[in-house]
């Protein structure tokens, strides 16, 4: 077969055209060979690096393009461990050098691995390839202890304690302290402490992750308290945070620390400084400021009292021991998940008289010892979505409280769980027996009288007085919390001034109401006949225990 002339100069167009674009592709992705890439850690302190867990490592990757040719888009991989975390793209020049930050924050101790990577791809045709690694070793040393109570000064102090928090025990706290008046989760007793750590924690609590509080009283009538932050927090956190309040601020070198001075309000200050993993504070009233305490030989408290109690939710969880120098006031507590929807915090004390035996609640028996739950109202005076339910139990001179925050809906199923948490402090000997605080009440719209409410035995028990002039028969009666109803049957019949007792199950949302919580209002309509006419009177029962 003859190919004709002017046939093949086409054909040699066409392959002269496709090597063209061939050359042009490889000469995109596969630059000349005389390129080398090195990517180091220039600028970064030699040798390995350490650090604090949640403390940022600041890194500065140097992309240096040694050959002739530029590079457009290169692809640079930074790893964590082997693990990629970033795949940056950088374009450098011939002859110069392309820089980028490498920043990585270890939640946790132990040796990482920083490393980059360029052309990971192996897009480009490098002879040296060493050159386009290089790693350094970062050792992150375990924190400090949570031990804020080391930095209270020992000289004239009254009593002391401290907490030691995790984010669910820190969240746990502000959300009593804010919704419920309840003192042990007032986090401080300064006001201007208070003013400043309670907006500054409210814009960094999500970047706490563990948080130790010590208090200490003298006998000069001041106090000390101590605070350490640790998480995802800059050194200069409390600086800002101050210049964001309007507070004057200083930074000065008090005792080889670099201290951030906040004057809170007359007579009141915070010292911050950066150690061992910890953003930590200082604060104090009266005439010893916290730099004068900080720059002073004073003795600190070397450790607390050595005691403790069982903790149903393990050492992980533990978020206070107190003291008195008295001798006579001891307690620690505790917070935690019980189930998936609890969050519970749990206490034990004792020290001087077991306290009132009076309940405002529901009492329930658990073999010797006796427990009173009650329902704790919020500040608002509203009905929240979540319910706040305080256990108590006093045994053996032991002062036991569980507050269970949850679901309102879920206020049935928790006072059980609350008292068997009481009860897994497995402290033996005599239980104080509760009596009821408060008389049940329930009353009618009309016709009727209504007195000894109860609940026992899985139903309401009332006894309803005929108030009228006429005989009455009563036909059913309903009784609910919210929501729908099963109508109990009834067959009695009274004559004016004769009364009778009503037994009724009780409702929430169409589900029978197996036992009783703490202080629940119930809604009550009785069906009745009169001289052979049909009425209905509506009322309402609410019952303590």
């Amino acid at each position: 077969m003859s190919v004709d002339k002017e046939t093949y100069l086409w054909i040699l167009f066409v392959v002269a055209v496709a090597a063209v674009s061939a050359y042009l592709i490889y000469s995109k992705y596969y630059p000349s060979q005389s390129i080398s890439i090195s990517v180091g850690f220039l600028g970064s302190v030699p040798g390995n690096l350490s650090a604090y867990p949640y403390q940022r490592v600041n890194l500065t990757v140097y992309v240096n393009n040694t050959g002739t040719t530029p590079i457009t888009d290169m692809g640079v991989g930074t790893l964590v461990n082997g693990n990629t975390t970033y795949v940056y793209g950088v374009s450098v020049p011939p002859g110069k050098i392309a820089t980028f930050g490498f920043n990585y924050t270890p939640d946790r101790s132990g040796v990482y691995n920083l490393s980059v990577v360029a052309d990971p791809s192996g897009l480009y045709s490098i002879k040296d390839r060493q050159g386009t690694m290089a790693s350094v070793r970062l050792d992150v040393m375990q924190s400090q202890e949570a031990e804020a109570f080391r930095e209270l000064p020992s000289n004239g102090m009254r009593s002391f304690g401290s907490e030691n928090l995790k984010t669910l025990g820190f969240l746990f706290y502000s959300y009593l302290s804010k919704d419920y008046n309840i003192s042990q989760f007032n986090m401080t007793g300064m006001p201007g402490l208070d003013a400043f750590m309670t907006p500054f924690l409210t814009v960094v609590g999500s970047a706490v992750e563990n948080t130790s509080v010590a208090h200490a009283d003298y006998y000069n009538s001041s106090s000390v308290y101590s605070i350490w932050l640790a998480g995802y927090l800059k050194p200069s956190t409390i600086s800002v945070g101050a210049k964001g309040m309007g507070l004057n601020s200083t930074q000065e070198d008090i005792g080889g620390r670099n201290v951030t001075r906040v004057e809170l309000k007359y007579n009141e200050s915070l010292c911050s400084w950066y150690s061992n993993g910890w953003i930590k504070m200082l604060a104090s009233t009266g005439s010893r400021g916290c730099a004068a305490l900080l720059s002073s030989n004073v003795s600190r408290v070397m450790s607390l009292p050595n005691y403790s109690v069982r903790n149903p939710f393990g050492q992980n969880y533990t978020v206070g021991t107190y003291r008195g120098f008295d001798g006579n006031s001891v307690s620690a507590g505790y917070t935690g998940f019980v189930g998936n929807e609890s969050l519970v915090y749990a206490g034990v004390s004792t020290g001087g008289a077991a306290g009132s035996s009076i309940c405002m609640g529901t009492i329930q028996f658990s073999g010797n010892e006796s427990f009173c739950s009650e329902y704790v109202a919020p500040l608002s005076g509203g009905i929240n979505a979540t319910a706040l339910v305080r256990t108590r139990a006093e045994i053996a001179g032991y002062n036991l409280t569980a507050l269970s925050l949850v679901n309102t809906s879920k206020i049935l199923d928790q006072i059980p769980v609350s008292v068997g948490i009481l009860g897994a402090f497995n402290i033996s000997g005599k239980s104080v027996r509760f009596t009821s605080g408060i008389l049940n009440v329930c009353s009618f719209s009309s016709a009727f009288g209504c007195r000894n409410a109860s609940f026992s035995g899985n139903a309401l028990r009332i006894t309803v007085v005929n108030a009228g002039a006429s005989n009455v028969s009563f036909v059913n009666a309903t009784c609910d919390v919210y929501g729908s109803a099963v109508a109990e049957k009834l067959g009695q019949t009274i004559a004016p001034g004769e009364n009778v007792t009503l037994e009724l199950p009780c409702y929430e949302a169409g589900k029978r109401v197996a036992s009783m919580p703490a202080g629940m209002l119930f809604n009550l309509n009785l069906n009745y006949t009169s001289d052979g006419t049909g009425y209905g009177s509506s009322g309402s029962a609410y019952v303590i225990g």
